[in-house]
């Protein structure tokens, strides 16, 4: 599959995707850990947050309650009409429409999996982040996970992921900008 086609088919699987609410409670046991582990390591109450690939909030929402400011961005407009957060703007999050060092943080979360340049994702949060980034993706050692990527085609892409996948993909960023 070339680049266009991989671009148009997870266009269209967004335009139509349907997720949990963000206030689910489902949602919040899977989201409200994994921001807990990353405030004991990162002062997100003193932090401005840009959420890339913020989808329907999922942790923007939780997000907006522990940070000084949070920002999301995602090129789906369905995703973004179920996102409860003010502050929303629709683009490609391989070109981000900020000025550099526009946030403190600039995190994500189930989204590397889903671009054809994940580099230049990193890359493109590298420059609007002061400070941190964060990054949460799929692991496909989990045998939950390894299913949904090998049932869902749209999700195949995941079972390249795991920590080794994405500290290269930062390591290859970092090197670059050196």
């Amino acid at each position: 599959m070339n680049s266009s086609e991989r671009h148009e088919e997870q266009s269209n699987y967004f335009a139509k995707a349907k997720y949990r609410a963000a206030a689910d409670p489902v949602v919040a046991a899977y989201a409200v850990p994994k921001l807990k582990l990353i405030e004991q390591i990162v002062p997100l109450s003193e932090c401005s947050v840009l959420d890339v690939g913020c989808g329907n909030g999922v942790f923007s929402l939780y997000l907006k309650d522990r940070c000084l400011a949070v920002t999301g961005t995602d090129f789906s407009a369905n995703m973004l009409s179920e996102n409860p957060c003010r502050r929303l703007v629709q683009a490609d999050v391989a070109a981000l429409p900020f000025s550099p060092e526009s946030f403190d943080v600039a995190f994500e979360a189930n989204v590397l999996h889903h671009v054809e340049q994940p580099k230049k994702v990193i890359a493109e949060m590298a420059r609007a982040s002061r400070r941190w980034l964060i990054f949460i993706e799929p692991n496909r050692n989990n045998p939950v996970m390894f299913l949904f990527g090998v049932l869902v085609k749209e999700e195949r892409a995941l079972l390249r992921s795991c920590s080794g996948y994405v500290d290269n993909l930062c390591k290859t960023v970092a090197s670059r900008s050196d």
